[in-house]
């Protein structure tokens, strides 16, 4: 299936390096976020992904809530932070590790997000330029989705539910 919201369309090297990107991601904001004793949501935030709204066609897409990285959009779908609470001091510092542009997404009927970012590189890693999903997901390509989703996290080192 090409470009209608299953990530099988992408190339082979692009979810390779897309999924580096998001476990280098992740271990740096674990890095801030474990500071924090008030932080105990880290294993909802390394296992669910919900894939059938705020995903990607390719490339990744980090949303941020009152300053806060909250919701990271990839073709297999949204990775929730869990509500973790960082200092901004340590907002500053997590970005430090990315190269984003600002992006203004399409509106949602019943959805406020207030500030989305491309990533553009994550550490040394450089992203394919992302290409947001503009439309919902069918049952069937979410289930496409979250299978391969949970099947690359495990090559790399990924828990996945």
């Amino acid at each position: 299936m090409s470009h209608n919201g299953s990530p099988v369309a992408i190339s082979n090297k692009d979810k390779t390096t897309q999924m580096r990107a998001i476990k280098q991601l992740l271990e740096a904001y674990d890095r801030y976020a474990n500071n924090y004793p008030d932080n105990k949501n880290a294993i909802f935030r390394k296992t669910s992904i919900r894939s059938a709204v705020f995903y990607t066609f390719n490339g990744l897409y980090l949303e941020y809530h009152r300053r806060q990285p909250r919701r990271l959009w990839t073709p297999w779908g949204c990775w929730l932070f869990g509500g973790a609470q960082l200092s901004a001091t340590d907002v500053t510092h997590f970005d430090s590790h990315l190269k984003l542009k600002v992006f203004v997404p399409h509106e949602r009927p019943g959805i406020t997000i207030d500030v989305v970012k491309a990533i553009m590189r994550v550490g040394n890693t450089q992203l394919p330029r992302p290409d947001l999903a503009t439309k919902d997901r069918s049952p069937e390509d979410d289930e496409l989705a979250r299978v391969e989703w949970v099947k690359l996290c495990a090559i790399h080192g990924l828990t996945a539910t």
